[in-house]
Order: structure tokens, then C-alpha cells, then sequence
């Protein structure tokens, strides 16, 4: 499914045809501009980007989750390591899928996958953008390359401290960078938290391996 809004770039549209066309699956293209501008124009009129950007995420998880309950379908996650460790998603919308293939993968390995598979090349050499606003990227938002990023994350969720990544190498600036959005983020990773009223608190006492 191609979701775009009024500003999403023309190139990525045309990336997703490549994308498309290559596969030769089956493709369909549902404008969000009025489901998300019918919010915004009698609400929200004077809505920040980010905001923007995060009813724009969630918009199109209702999209894809109808669909895919009428299709008989699962929707399918496009998020990476690096992503879910940044914080880097908006919580219920790309972060909601029950599948995710690449979630265990950084980004620069995603990029790495998809030259191995043959996936053009204007579309794995180009920025990474949510295209939610208009001349965001990724990497200008972190104030880090995802080049450096994963390197720094790699080793962190091994068990390196601070001092650690520092003593092998690592800029401490990127280093801080880094630990404070990974730090900042542990929320989005969690289970949403629950008030303990007993000693079966799902998602705080009570886990079972395979849940009911």
C-alpha cells in the first residue's frame, strides 16, 4: 500500500513503483491527505511537524490494519535496530505491526541486505526519511550518521559503558549523543505500564511464554 500525504515527495512514490514494478505484486494507492486534513483543518490548524508527522504514522496504521483485516492479512513492520534503540518511530503506528522482519537488523545492515537482493540503487544510496515532513532525514535529526550510530549501538548492547566505547575509540560527543537518545527512549520499548493492584499484573508479574 502507497499512503502518501500532500507533501510526501514525488520521488518516493516513484520509488515505491520501482519497488512494485520489480516484484510485480499487486499495489494499491490510498491518499491520507483527507482523513489526516479533515483532523487538522477542524482542529488543529496550527499543528507543529512533528505532530504532524506522528498523525500522518498513525493515519496510515489504520489504513493498513483495516486492510489487512480485510484482506485476511497480517501487516508487515519496516522498522530496524537502530530505529527502535533511537526512539525513532511513532509509538502505535509503524511500531504496531505484528511481524517484523527486519527488527533485528541496524540500519546500516538493512542497507547492506537490500544491495544484496538487488533492490535499486537511487533507492538504498538515497537519505533515509520518514518523508512525513518535507527536507527531514533521518540522520539530520539525530545529529549522527547511522554509519557511526550503529557501531557505538553494537557495542552498547553488548554491555559497554560509557567509558568503555570511549577507551576503544569512539568520540565521546557521539558517544553522549547516543546514550542519551538510547537512555531516552526506554519508554517506547516497554510495555505500556500497568497500576500493580495484585500479584498478577500482566505485563509486571504475570508473563508466560505463550500467552492466551
Amino acid at each position: 500500500f502507497r499512503m502518501p500525504y500532500k507533501i510526501s515527495s514525488p520521488e518516493s512514490v516513484a520509488h515505491a513503483n520501482l519497488v512494485v514494478e520489480d516484484l510485480g505484486i499487486n499495489a494499491r494507492t490510498i491518499e491520507i491527505t483527507p482523513m489526516v486534513d479533515g483532523y487538522l483543518g477542524n482542529h488543529e490548524p496550527d499543528i507543529s511537524s512533528a505532530r504532524l508527522g506522528n498523525v500522518c504514522a498513525r493515519t496510515r496504521m489504520i489504513v493498513l490494519f483495516d486492510q489487512s483485516a480485510k484482506l485476511g492479512a497480517l501487516p508487515i513492520g519496516t522498522g530496524n535496530k537502530s530505529e527502535r534503540l533511537f526512539g525513532y518511530y511513532t509509538w502505535h503506528a509503524d511500531d504496531s505491526p505484528p511481524i517484523n522482519p527486519l527488527g533485528d537488523l541496524f540500519k546500516t545492515q538493512v542497507w547492506e541486505l537490500a544491495r544484496a537482493l538487488g533492490v535499486p540503487k537511487e533507492i538504498v544510496d538515497k537519505p533515509a526519511s520518514a518523508d512525513l515532513v518535507k527536507g527531514q532525514t533521518d540522520e539530520s535529526d539525530f545529529g549522527i550518521t547511522y554509519a557511526k550510530a550503529d557501531r557505538i549501538l553494537h557495542h552498547m548492547i553488548q554491555g559497554y559503558n560509557k567509558a568503555k566505547l570511549i577507551e576503544i575509540g569512539f568520540d565521546p560527543q557521539d558517544v553522549e549523543l547516543t546514550w542519551k537518545r538510547v537512555d531516552g527512549t526506554h519508554w517506547k520499548r516497554r510495555l505500556p505500564t500497568v497500576a500493580m493492584l495484585s500479584s498478577t499484573a500482566i505485563g509486571e508479574y504475570y508473563l508466560r511464554p505463550v500467552d492466551y
